[in-house]
């Protein structure tokens, strides 16, 4: 499946993401993994492309040059892990702050220049 972004992303830059994001009017191609996982989950095509169109934060995977996009439902969140335009895995996470903080602690994920 693929599909495009439509929505204007630049207002990420004023949450401190730097203004990395899908660019405005890409296509966005889901994985079979990211297929399956989202199956798995229960989540829905709407809710990855609304986590990388409104993101909560966006930080860098450092070891393997990737974006995570989190939307952040209160305690709950859903992470979504794209490289260039192609969504490789998504899950959910309670305490999602938690998890944020230690890969940012580990070095695994930076919340630098992205």
């Amino acid at each position: 499946m693929v599909v495009c972004i439509t929505e204007c992303v630049s207002s990420q830059r004023s949450k401190g993401t730097g203004g990395a994001t899908v660019p405005l009017g890409a296509r966005v191609e889901l994985s079979d993994h990211a297929k399956d996982r989202m199956k798995e989950r229960g989540i829905s095509e709407e809710q990855v492309l609304e986590a990388i169109r409104k993101p909560t934060r966006v930080l860098r995977d450092t070891k393997r040059n990737r974006l995570v996009y989190i939307k952040s439902y209160g305690r709950l969140a859903l992470f979504v892990i794209v490289e260039g335009t192609r969504v490789v895995t998504v899950w959910i996470a309670d305490r999602w702050e938690r998890v944020v903080e230690r890969k940012v602690r580990k070095g695994e994920w930076s919340e630098g220049d992205l």
